[in-house]
């Protein structure tokens, strides 16, 4: 679609011939050797050096691939379309289609007059991608990965294709006091073309009403037929009150920049304010387990008191919403710090499965506790559904290799973590 030619070196041409006539399958290493060294000799790294050599002559990104994608586990394959000249009819294979429910939610953007506001944009695109995941019918892209695409002008068809979905949900929010206007649009990831689009003006206390009136939305743009109770589900553990709604969004806007202290202490302390404003706000008590979880594995204070807390919050967050599945992984990954307390750890966490098992988070605790009782299929299975839902998670694909590397899947384990470097070159623990 360049319309530009591009000179490739030797071992190049064979290597994209090859995935020209295969485009669309992906191709293990030991199908790439035979067919393109022919019984040569080589190391893996090799065919690693090709491809990156490749993808840097094609203008290609492995973060955001427009020709070739490398499938975790398995290898490579060719995304873009192919002609052959001098065929009259072009020459394609078929691609695998993304789900047609499928949907991936972008950060919207910011326009309101005052940058500091960003947390609540951020905030509300995920509330909204959380509703969304609450519809058994739709496949929602995690966080981390939607996430990605942040400040990034890219072509929606690419985001599309790089998070595997039929769909994407972008727009704005403009908050002005007590006043909020936001805008969605829903568009088809494969030709671009709208589906559904709309601004919504409300006021803070009315916020809460629009999550839920966006999913049901974009549920009648993609014609899925709803459950009754699907209808108007609201956030479970959530609140009524604006203020401490506010102050939630800024613990979890300062919880998803890092783990340096002074950044979990603000949240933490946002965390503590929404809890003040509204002691019944299960999912502010979520959050709060959550950073004393950064606060003891960082040992910015000493397991004993962050453990106790940490437990403290999330038998809070329990008690006031018993199917809010992050409570009880907050209280799994609290546990599972104990060794003693390892089997009430597999069932606080087996419970956010059965509550909630599509969040690639749980998916991905659950699938520890099955690595560590040795039980190699049933983890690796749970690996590669979170990675699924979370494409371009750097943690999501290491731990894909973590699970293979301990199932004796050696090869496997050595395409996740060379995917997982290829996203994050500087990840120390692939």
């Amino acid at each position: 679609t360049r319309d530009e030619a591009r000179h490739l070196e030797t071992r190049q041409k064979p290597t994209l011939a090859d995935r020209a006539e295969n485009q669309g399958q992906a191709i293990t290493r030991e199908q790439f050797f035979n067919s393109v060294w022919q019984g040569l000799v080589v190391n893996e790294e090799a065919l690693s050096r090709a491809i990156s050599l490749l993808r840097t002559a094609l203008g290609d990104n492995a973060h955001a691939p427009e020709f070739i994608q490398t499938i975790p586990g398995v290898g490579y394959r060719l995304i873009a379309d192919v002609t052959f000249p001098g065929i009259p009819e072009a020459v394609s294979a078929p691609v695998a289609q993304a789900q047609t429910n499928s949907i991936a939610v972008l950060p919207f953007v910011n326009l309101s007059d005052d940058p500091s506001n960003e947390f609540f944009s951020d905030g509300i695109s995920e509330e909204i991608l959380n509703v969304l995941a609450q519809i058994k019918r739709f496949k929602v892209v995690g966080r981390t990965s939607s996430f990605v695409f942040k400040d990034r002008n890219q072509d929606l068809r690419e985001i599309g294709k790089t998070l595997s979905v039929s769909n994407v949900l972008e727009g704005s929010v403009r908050k002005a006091g007590t006043s909020v206007r936001i805008t969605a649009q829903l568009i088809n990831a494969e030709d671009g073309y709208h589906l559904w689009s709309k601004t919504f003006d409300r006021q803070l206390n009315d916020i809460f009403a629009v999550q839920d009136e966006i999913a049901l939305a974009i549920s009648k743009a993609l014609k899925v037929k709803l459950l009754g109770d699907e209808e108007s589900r609201q956030i479970i553990g959530g609140t009524e009150n604006p203020e401490a709604y506010q102050a939630y969004l800024k613990g979890m806007h300062y919880q998803n920049r890092g783990a340096l202290k002074d950044t979990v202490l603000r949240a933490a302390a946002e965390f503590r304010k929404a809890i003040e404003l509204d002691p019944g706000y299960a999912k502010a008590y979520v959050g709060q387990a959550f950073t004393w979880n950064d606060l003891v594995w960082n040992a910015y204070v000493s397991q004993e008191e962050g453990l106790e807390e940490m437990n403290k919050a999330a038998a809070s967050a329990i008690k006031l919403a018993p199917d809010l599945a992050d409570g009880h992984l907050a209280l799994g990954l609290s546990l599972q710090m104990d060794f003693g307390n390892r089997r009430s750890a597999e069932k606080a966490i087996s419970r956010a499965m059965e509550l909630n098992p599509r969040d690639s988070k749980v998916l991905i605790e659950y699938s520890r506790i099955h690595c560590n009782r040795g039980n190699g299929d049933i983890s690796i299975e749970a690996a590669r559904k979170a990675l699924e839902l979370d494409p371009v998670s750097v943690y999501a694909n290491h731990w894909l290799g973590h699970v293979m590397y301990f199932a004796r899947h050696y090869k496997a384990a050595i395409d996740a973590f060379r995917q997982t470097l290829e996203l994050d070159p500087g990840y120390a623990k692939a």
